[in-house]
């Protein structure tokens, strides 16, 4: 879901095939950046869901509670990119031109001004998919080979993955055409 350098208008979303590509990317991204380099990487899902959630907010959805989203082509798809509606065509008719350019959905801004975390791509996270701990200090799950977990639905997702706490898990080395990263700054 990231804009590519050049910060243009017509960016796309990028569908990263697998987790070791997305991992390239955001390589590539840190030693890019000018005039200094910004360590990144992928977020943790507690970090993802804090973000789509507003903090303490405990929004439903990135940009709140209402609308709740319908699944078709009426006011509610102006939020998020999902259930194939992306290209203004019927729920039913799904393809590639319902990925939709970087920031197409602005009424789905999230509190700290993300744009895309409700569709559009599924974002890859650092964590492997294991049950949240009770309580810990650092609660990423890096364990290797796992599942790891995706968030945020994707554009061609039912509107009930778009929900803040909905956690999906793909195989890092499977090729997916729904997926793609957040960078988050490195601690």
């Amino acid at each position: 879901k990231k804009k590519l350098s050049g910060g243009s208008q017509r960016t796309l979303s990028v569908a990263l095939s697998s987790l070791s590509l997305a991992e390239l990317l955001i390589a590539q991204a840190l030693y890019a950046r000018r005039p200094r380099p910004v360590r990144t990487r992928l977020p943790e899902r507690i970090q993802w869901e804090y973000a789509a959630k507003g903090g303490n907010e405990s929004r439903w959805y990135p940009w709140g509670t209402d609308p709740i989203p319908t699944g078709f082509q009426d006011a509610t798809a102006a939020y998020a990119n999902y259930n194939c509606l992306g290209d203004g065509s019927p729920e039913t008719d799904c393809a590639l031109t319902d990925i939709l350019p970087v920031g197409s959905k602005p009424a789905g801004m999230g509190k700290f001004g993300q744009l895309d975390l409700a569709g559009s791509m599924r974002e890859w996270t650092l964590d492997s998919n294991k049950p949240y701990p009770a309580s810990c200090d650092d609660c990423a799950n890096l364990s290797e080979g796992a599942e790891k977990v995706v968030r945020g639905g994707d554009w061609s997702s039912a509107s009930m993955y778009l929900a803040s706490d909905v956690r999906l898990t793909n195989i890092p080395e499977m090729h997916y055409k729904f997926a793609g990263v957040r960078c988050a700054r490195a601690r």
